[in-house]
């Protein structure tokens, strides 16, 4: 199949490409040290990967979900992936990286995982009293659905679909206090801004639930909570991934939270492509080749 208008607006920039800025590297460039610490999900080959854009260390997986215990990508059936110089068609592969090396923590909680690394990169730059810019994508709760048992027990009084969404969704929780509490324990937390950030809505795709049925989602119910699930849908609106809510700090800026806190939740949820235009005001440079948002 040919697709002309896709490769035309692929060749005129719109990929990823090395010659493209990041906020890692616009910030790396004046002195932050620059770590991500979870899903990378922008390509398998070397000059695809974080490491080559702007990321001075790096910790997580490269495929768009894993089994949160083993790390391991189950490809479709008739897909083709290439890592590593060698390519595989609808193949299992292990996939947890540090720095781009291989390396293997079976049984492990992926979501705990990451909130440890994160919290040790927030300690590492606060005593080297180094700025740093860490970009934490957590993979959950995105499928497949598992979570720990302590996170279960807490909903064991919901359906089991509704159970097993809340639990990995109060692990998250967890990890996001656990990276702020660090924050806060080592004194920059007040010099931090924070930005969270939701890619998209929750997926329909078959291997999201684990019995193999399909909770259908009407398109009415669009912008509405269904269950543990907020829309929209990925791939029903197409402002899923554009328009989520996306709280923020620091202190003192914004209304007091529900709970008392500092955070901002803006009424109108931002398009979350606007932190690379405008967070280098902040202090860095614009990079070359970049604007102010229109």
């Amino acid at each position: 199949m040919r697709t002309p208008r896709l490769d035309a607006l692929a060749a005129s920039g719109a990929l990823l490409t090395q010659d493209v800025p990041t906020l890692a590297s616009a910030l790396r460039e004046v002195g932050y040290h620059t770590e991500l610490v979870g899903k990378w999900h922008l390509g398998l080959t070397p000059e695809s990967r974080a490491e080559a854009h702007g990321f001075a260390r790096t910790f997580g997986h490269l495929a768009g979900a894993v089994d949160y215990y083993s790390h391991i990508h189950y490809s479709p059936n008739n897909r083709r992936v290439t890592m590593n110089g060698e390519t595989y068609v609808g193949t299992p592969l292990h996939d947890l990286w540090e720095n781009g090396d291989e390396v293997y923590l079976d049984g492990e909680y992926l979501t705990d995982l990451v909130a440890e690394r994160a919290t040790r990169a927030v300690r590492e730059a606060a005593t080297a009293r180094s700025p740093f810019f860490l970009y934490v994508p957590f993979n959950a709760p995105h499928y497949p659905l598992h979570a720990p048992a302590k996170y279960k027990e807490r909903f064991a009084h919901l359906p089991w679909d509704q159970m097993i969404m809340a639990a990995m969704s109060s692990a998250l929780d967890d990890a996001v206090g656990a990276v702020m509490d660090e924050l806060e324990r080592q004194g920059v937390l007040d010099n931090t801004l924070v930005l969270y950030m939701s890619d998209n809505g929750p997926s329909r795709e078959i291997r999201n639930w684990m019995d193999g049925t399909q909770t259908p989602i009407p398109r009415r119910q669009l912008g509405r909570a269904q269950g543990p699930q907020v829309q929209p849908v990925r791939g029903r609106d197409p402002r899923a991934g554009h328009r989520e809510p996306a709280p923020r700090h620091p202190r003192g800026t914004g209304d007091r939270g529900a709970d008392g806190g500092h955070g901002r939740v803006p009424h109108r949820p931002p398009w979350t492509g606007w932190a690379m235009p405008t967070r280098p005001r902040a202090g860095a440079p614009r990079p070359a080749g970049t604007g102010p948002m229109r």
